[in-house]
C-alpha cells in the first residue's frame, strides 16, 4: 500500500511540474518553479519555521512541567541509609543512627513545577517570539519577492540575447547576399577585388558577433537554471508564445503607498527587541512558582515500601548580582536603539528604491521608442544602400557602415525591450505589488 501511495504522489508531482521542467518555459512558469524550488525560497520557509518552532517554545513557559524520574542506590552513608529506611517505612528501634548498615532504595517519582509569576519575562518572552515569527513571514515574503525580480531579469536576459542571435543572423545573412552580388560584379569586372574583401572581412567579423552571442545565450540559460534550483547543465527553452512576458502590468498614476514587507520585518524586529529589554529588566522582579511532586521507594536489603508526596510554593528574588543585570540591560537597551535605526535606514532606502524605479522605467520606455524608430530608420536604409551597392553606385565601406547600424540597432532594441521588462517589473517589486498577476 505505502508503495502504491509513494509512487501516486510521485506521478503527481511530475505531471504538476511536466510544462516547466520538461517543456518550454513561460514566464509565470519560471516564477512558480523558482518558489518552491530556488535554495532561496526554501531558505526562506525554512527561516519561517526556525521562528514558529522558537515562538513555540516561548509559549510553552507557561505551561507546567512534568517529569517522571527514577533512581536505583545502594549506601552505607549513615544520613543517606537512614532516609531511604525512612522512605521505605522499615525503622525500628534496632537500627543504630551512627551506622545504620548498608541500604538499597529505588525512587520512582512524578514532579510538576508551574511558573506563577516571571516579573514579565515570561509574556515579554512570548510576545518577541511571536514579533520574531512574524518578521520571519515578512522576510519570506521580501525574498520571493526579490526572487521574482531575478527571475524576471533572468527570463529577459535569455529573450534578449537569442533576438541579439536573430539580429547577427539577419546581418550575416544581408553579408552573405552582399558578398555574393560583389562576386558577381568582380567576375564582371565591375567591382575591384579589395571591395569584395571588405565585405567578406566584415562578414567574418560579424560571424564571431555571431558565435559570442550564441554563447551569452547558453550562459544565461545556465544562469536561469541554476536560479529554479537546477544544475546549471539542464536543458532551459522558452515558450515561443508566452503572452505573460508582455502583460506585465504597468502600476496605475497615483498607487497608494506601499506597504513594503521589509519595513513590515524591521518594525516586528523593533518589537521584539522592545520586549528583550523588558526580559533584561524582569531579573529585579520576584519569581513565584508552585511545585509538586509524588514518590514511590522500594528497598531490596531491608524489604519494605513507601510512598510520599510533596507541594509548596516557592518564592525568589535576587538582592544583588554584581552589574550582571544592568549590564544586560544596557546591552538591550543599546540592540533597541541600534533595531530602531536599522529600521529608519530601511525605510529610507525603500524610499530611494522606490523613487529610482520609477525613473529607471520612464527612461527605459524612452529608450525603448528611440530603439524602435532606429530600427525602422535602419532597416529602410540598408533596404535602399544593398539596392544602390547591387547597381553599382554605392561603395563597399558605405554598405559595410549601413548594415553595421542596422545590426546594432536590432541588438540595442533587444536589450532595451528587456530593459523596459525589468525595469517595469522592479517597479511593481519597489512598490510591493506582485510583478504577475
Amino acid at each position: 500500500m505505502r508503495r502504491i501511495l509513494t509512487s501516486t504522489i510521485l506521478a503527481a508531482s511530475i505531471a504538476l511540474t511536466a510544462p516547466a521542467a520538461f517543456g518550454a518555459y513561460t514566464l509565470a512558469d519560471a516564477v512558480h518553479l523558482a518558489r518552491s524550488s530556488s535554495p532561496d525560497a526554501q531558505i526562506a520557509d525554512a527561516r519561517v519555521a526556525m521562528a514558529k518552532a522558537v515562538q513555540s517554545g516561548a509559549d510553552s513557559a507557561i505551561l507546567p512541567r512534568v517529569e517522571l524520574n527514577g533512581s536505583y542506590v545502594q549506601t552505607d552513608s549513615p544520613m543517606n541509609a537512614f532516609g531511604a529506611i525512612l522512605n521505605t517505612g522499615t525503622f525500628d528501634n534496632s537500627i543504630d543512627f551512627n551506622s545504620p548498615g548498608q541500604t538499597d532504595v529505588m525512587t520512582v517519582g512524578l514532579y510538576l513545577r508551574q511558573v506563577i509569576y516571571s516579573g514579565g519575562r515570561v509574556g515579554a518572552g512570548r510576545a518577541a517570539a511571536r514579533a520574531g515569527a512574524e518578521a520571519a513571514e515578512y522576510e519570506r515574503q521580501a525574498a520571493l519577492s526579490g526572487l521574482d525580480q531575478e527571475v524576471v531579469r533572468s527570463y529577459y536576459t535569455i529573450r534578449q540575447a537569442g533576438e541579439s542571435v536573430v539580429a547577427l543572423e539577419a546581418a550575416l545573412s544581408g553579408y552573405d547576399e552582399s558578398l555574393r552580388v560583389a562576386v558577381k560584379r568582380e567576375e564582371a569586372g565591375q567591382l575591384l577585388r579589395t571591395e569584395r574583401l571588405n565585405i567578406a572581412v566584415q562578414r567574418a567579423r560579424t560571424q564571431t558577433q555571431l558565435l559570442s552571442a550564441r554563447q551569452q545565450v547558453a550562459l544565461a540559460k545556465a544562469a536561469f537554471a541554476v536560479l529554479l534550483g537546477m544544475s546549471a547543465d539542464s536543458p532551459v527553452e522558452l515558450a515561443e508564445n508566452d503572452p505573460g512576458a508582455e502583460s506585465i502590468p504597468v502600476p496605475a498614476v497615483g498607487t497608494p503607498a506601499p506597504d513594503w514587507p521589509e519595513l513590515a520585518a524591521m518594525r516586528r524586529r523593533l518589537d521584539a527587541s522592545e520586549q528583550q529589554v523588558k526580559i533584561a529588566r524582569s531579573a529585579r522582579m520576584p519569581k513565584v512558582g508552585a511545585f509538586a511532586s509524588v514518590e514511590e521507594n522500594k528497598g531490596w536489603r531491608r524489604d519494605g515500601d513507601g510512598q510520599n508526596w510533596t507541594a509548596g510554593i516557592s518564592v525568589g528574588m535576587t538582592l544583588f548580582d554584581g552589574s550582571e543585570t544592568s549590564s544586560r540591560i544596557r546591552e538591550a537597551t543599546a540592540a533597541l536603539d541600534q533595531t530602531r535605526q536599522q529600521e529608519r535606514k530601511v525605510r529610507l532606502a525603500l524610499e530611494l528604491r522606490l523613487r529610482q524605479a520609477r525613473i529607471n522605467h520612464d527612461v527605459a520606455m524612452s529608450q525603448l521608442e528611440v530603439c524602435t524608430s532606429q530600427v525602422e530608420q535602419a532597416d529602410e536604409s540598408a533596404r535602399l544602400s544593398r539596392e544602390r551597392f547591387a547597381a553599382g553606385s554605392l561603395l563597399s565601406a558605405e554598405l559595410i557602415g549601413v548594415e553595421t547600424r542596422l545590426a546594432d540597432a536590432r541588438v540595442q532594441l533587444a536589450v532595451s525591450r528587456a530593459k523596459e521588462r525589468v525595469a517595469l517589473a522592479e517597479l511593481r517589486t519597489a512598490l510591493a505589488l506582485p510583478i504577475l498577476n
